[in-house]
């Protein structure tokens, strides 16, 4: 009787979950297309459907940034990853280069292949210094 009474606090713990999962990655678009913005950058905004075991499938926002040089996109992953509460990737057309970006302690820090922390706070400044570097 005991399991059952819980898995509705279960599915709502999943769900309340989720939905933050959903809003940070929402800020995060938004920030980075003012960032781009303001760099003078073209932005396409999308939405990305994720299925998870656990949350089930649910859509996101991602975004490209268009430089001269290339394209860097915004591509979340999934909220329940190792080493994080949450993964998106920058990944950089034609290069291929990648960045992934884990939420963790609050707040979004910079891991470059394989796990190696960048040790950058996440602003403009450097973002705008990590997509062209993406590019290059």
């Amino acid at each position: 009787m005991a399991k059952a009474a819980s898995q509705p606090k279960q599915q709502g713990n999943l769900n309340k979950q989720r939905e933050e999962w959903i809003a940070r990655v929402t800020a995060l678009v938004n920030q980075i297309s003012k960032w781009a913005v303001a760099e003078g950058w073209k932005v396409d905004r999308d939405e990305k459907s994720i299925t998870e075991e656990l949350l089930g499938t649910y859509k996101v926002p991602s975004v490209i940034v268009k430089l001269k040089e290339g394209e860097v996109m915004l591509n979340p992953i999934a909220l329940h990853t190792a080493g994080g509460d949450g993964r998106v990737d920058l990944r950089a057309m034609p290069t291929l280069a990648r960045v992934k970006l884990m939420w963790g302690r609050g707040k979004w820090e910079a891991y470059a292949d394989p796990n190696v922390p960048l040790r950058m706070d996440w602003n403009q400044a450097n973002f705008a210094r990590l997509a062209q570097d993406l590019l290059s």
